[in-house]
């Protein structure tokens, strides 16, 4: 199948194929940040609900900005690691200190979904630039070989 098809036609399945995958990409992200935003919604109203995992008044102020939980607590499952694998440190008013999710920095994770692309389509770009070398070396041996049996042949 590959082989019916021209240069031209190969080179317009690629963009659109380029083209399907980044409006793909845009809808997702687009999707799943609103998603994301329900999701942590809900995440807060079952924390409210528990006392033990919030502060009296549900004021507090934020010692430690977001950061990855430990393998331990992974491991412990402690509740303020499950959804999202990252934790905050808050000071309730009260003098404790606990520990709540925080949400999924969606931007570090596109970062490197981007990231793994790019090296994809280097991979790609390599892969087809070295294939295309060596084409191009068996063709040019090839007429050698040809010229040659033909000046042997006169």
């Amino acid at each position: 199948m590959i082989e019916l098809c021209t240069k031209k036609r190969m080179a317009i399945a690629i963009i659109i194929l380029i083209s399907a995958s980044v409006v793909t990409v845009v809808v997702e992200s687009k999707w799943s940040s609103h998603h994301v935003i329900n999701k942590e919604a809900e995440l807060s109203a079952v924390a409210q609900s528990d006392n033990t995992s919030t502060c009296v008044n549900g004021y507090g102020t934020v010692i430690n900005s977001c950061v990855e939980c430990t393998a331990f607590e992974l491991k412990l499952e402690r509740r303020y690691c499950q959804e999202t694998g990252l934790k905050t440190l808050i000071r309730c008013p009260d003098g404790r200190h606990l520990y709540k999710n925080c949400p999924a920095d969606t931007w570090k994770e596109e970062k490197k979904f981007l990231l793994f692309e790019c090296l994809t389509t280097i991979t790609g770009l390599l892969s087809y630039a070295v294939v295309r070398y060596r084409q191009r070396r068996l063709d040019h041996l090839l007429m050698e070989k040809i010229n040659r049996q033909i000046a042997a042949g006169l």
